[in-house]
């Protein structure tokens, strides 16, 4: 991990932005994170190149709040690569992925927070998750799991029960930053949330708060929008095997149909939220 900058009081709390081409909903993602704390809270950003309007958007907010990250990540690097640049840039005890489009209040920010520090041993700490559209209206709230987990393999015995991520997205995760190593490779493209909690699951048990703040977008825009025809090949492939390598049986007939409904849902709430 990074040593803090001289002269720097580290702050509890990271929000970590990776950024490419996000013009459109960026400033609502910054908007209530400007409101937090200063000293418990920073907002850092690492853009991927991005050629509209994001380092505009973020150049305007950098005066106030917003740590831009120097330079750009080269294309030829992946998304994860982008993930990674962010999380490791971090000052913070406790850190949160907050991709482009989606928006978190403060009250959950310090609610996950508060609840890692109660539970040391905690790699990360998980909420629900209110599905909006490109508006910001709310749609549907996905609680999925619902529970704490014990470890990886309690992960990957949901993944076969579910057939998709039960976790749900970054924006209702917040991480130990112990618990992401500063070497870790995400390889994966639609899955790199679920990489990266199966990887954090390896440091401590996850706890589960249910409490509301976490927004995630579904629009035209959206990065998960343009990797749709990738979602059942890759899922299929990641789950199968992640359980494989835990001495479990590959995915059943049942497991295959519930990942290719849940792309379908996925297509329909896309489209759902691009007009709304």
């Amino acid at each position: 991990m990074p040593s803090p900058e001289p002269d720097v009081v580290s702050p509890e709390i990271s929000i970590c932005i990776p950024t490419f081409n996000g013009s459109v909903f960026l400033r609502q993602a910054l908007t209530p994170l400007l409101d937090s704390d200063p000293e418990r809270v920073e907002i850092v950003v690492s853009d991927h190149g991005s050629t509209d309007g994001t380092r505009a958007v973020i150049h305007d907010a950098v005066g106030s709040r917003v740590r831009l990250l120097p330079g750009a990540l080269s294309r030829e690097h992946g998304a994860g690569a982008n993930w990674m640049r962010a999380v490791n840039a971090a000052r913070g005890r406790f850190v949160k992925i907050l991709c482009q489009d989606d928006v978190v209040t403060t009250a959950l920010i310090y609610e996950q927070a508060d609840r890692l520090q109660r539970n040391p041993s905690a790699a990360f700490c998980f909420s629900p998750v209110d599905v909006i559209s490109s508006s910001g209206r709310a749609l549907l709230r996905r609680r999925r799991l619902g529970r704490d987990l014990s470890g990886e393999t309690d992960l990957v015995m949901a993944l076969a029960r579910y057939g998709t991520n039960p976790i749900g997205e970054p924006v209702g995760v917040m991480f130990r930053r112990e618990a992401i190593p500063t070497e870790l490779e995400l390889t994966e493209h639609f899955m790199l949330d679920l990489e990266l909690y199966l990887e954090g699951l390896k440091y401590g048990p996850a706890v589960f708060l249910d409490a509301p703040g976490a927004g995630f977008r579904v629009s035209g825009s959206s990065w998960s929008r343009s990797l749709e025809r990738r979602q059942v090949p890759e899922a299929q492939s990641m789950i199968n095997r992640r359980l494989i390598s835990q001495g479990m049986p590959p995915l059943s007939l049942v497991g295959r149909l519930r990942i290719r409904v849940g792309a379908f849902a996925r297509r329909l709430l896309s489209w759902v939220g691009a007009r709304c």
